[in-house]
């Protein structure tokens, strides 16, 4: 089980992510994260990584999580990512790997040439990453970060600025990780296509404002309390 115990952010003196409680099996479900911009969402994700200090707790099956990172896969949004270093489609997937000794080349190469093929890459794995589209790259972000098993998936915003290939593409692999019982968080920005998406949903704005299942939190009042009450655009 994830638990998230009274998880606060400050940032520069600003009180970013507000009391955040919320406790999730670990099971095959999609879980979306929704809010307007300066919500909180991206740091929500980088607190629960340590990425950025918070205060509170959480847990991984009775264990803190940051003692267990290893269980965790990370997707920034493809704005954070420097494009401009040389390296290539397939050098990028295969940088997913932890390097150690143990790994058999073979199986590593199998990997790749599988979710290459999973992720319709094949046609572009030389090219440079500083060529692609915004699409390719965030297949390649996501393939990159399936090079190993791990059992909760954090994506930030994913299907942000993407063609529509990709999009059905990415959906297609993100329900394949679910079908195979692993925990997927997303930061989703499109209130129309979330249902279509998510099992359940986390309104956020600072504070959590309603979190569970998908039909019962897409209500009119609280999109409003999200979205326009409480600070949002």
């Amino acid at each position: 089980m994830l638990s998230i115990n009274n998880l606060n952010v400050f940032i520069d003196g600003r009180h970013i992510l507000r009391n955040i409680n919320y406790t999730q099996q670990l099971t095959g479900k999609l879980i979306g994260v929704l809010g307007p911009n300066g919500a909180g969402k991206s740091t929500l994700f980088k607190s629960l990584l340590s990425f950025i200090r918070s205060t509170g707790s959480v847990y991984v099956d009775n264990k803190p999580l940051n003692k267990q990172l290893t269980r965790c896969a990370y997707i920034p949004q493809k704005s954070s990512i420097d494009i401009e270093f040389p390296i290539t489609v397939i050098d990028t997937i295969r940088s997913g790997l932890s390097p150690s000794p143990l790994m058999k080349h073979r199986a590593d190469n199998k990997k790749v040439n599988e979710l290459l093929t999973l992720m319709e890459l094949n046609d572009i794995q030389h090219k440079l990453i500083s060529d692609l589209s915004g699409g390719q790259l965030q297949r390649v972000l996501i393939a990159r970060s399936l090079m190993q098993e791990k059992d909760i998936y954090f994506l930030d915003e994913p299907f942000a600025g993407i063609d529509f290939k990709s999009y059905e593409i990415i959906k297609d692999c993100i329900f394949k990780l679910k079908s195979n019982q692993k925990l997927i968080f997303i930061v989703h920005h499109d209130l129309r296509s979330t249902p279509e998406l998510f099992d359940e949903c986390i309104l956020l704005n600072k504070e959590i404002i309603a979190q569970g299942p998908t039909e019962s939190i897409l209500t009119d009042d609280y999109i409003k309390q999200t979205y326009f009450v409480q600070g949002g655009v």
